[in-house]
């Protein structure tokens, strides 16, 4: 019976412990779905892939993230796969550029803004909360 048991139960664990961090970046993506530019300032420290751990660094790091909405996005739903993913059916990150310093940035953003609608005049920062990883922030930050 604990056999059974602990054969129920342990994979639940394993899957509860699935690395919801990993960071995967299709450039194909852009050319499928709705393509929105996430702009990130952050203090923590940057991971080889481009994201972001929970170690806090001494200085900031700047960051546009192309996160591709799939064509069949329904509002409040966000579908994501960590591996692999889907453009068609999952939020999926097209590009990633780490700027050189906060005037790099600054200047992408005054770059960024004359390309957006005119009737487009207010900035949404976006703060995630605990227990969320980079790539979950993002895909957010995107769907808003």
């Amino acid at each position: 019976m604990r056999f059974r048991l602990l054969a129920i139960v342990l994979p639940i664990f394993i899957a509860s412990c699935a690395d919801r961090e990993i960071l995967v970046v299709k450039p194909d993506a852009v050319n499928v779905g709705t393509a929105r530019q996430i702009f990130v300032a952050t203090n923590r420290d940057m991971r080889a892939d481009g994201a972001f751990d929970l170690q806090r660094s001494s200085e900031v790091a700047y960051q546009r993230v192309t996160v591709s909405v799939p064509p069949s996005h329904e509002p409040g739903l966000i579908k994501t796969r960590h591996e692999n993913p889907n453009p068609e059916r999952h939020f999926t990150i097209s590009d990633i550029k780490a700027f050189d310093g906060q005037a790099d940035y600054q200047a992408a953003l005054r770059r960024a803004v004359p390309k957006a609608s005119s009737d487009i005049t207010d900035v949404t920062f976006f703060v995630h909360g605990f227990n969320t990883s980079y790539s979950e922030a993002v895909y957010r930050h995107a769907q808003i």
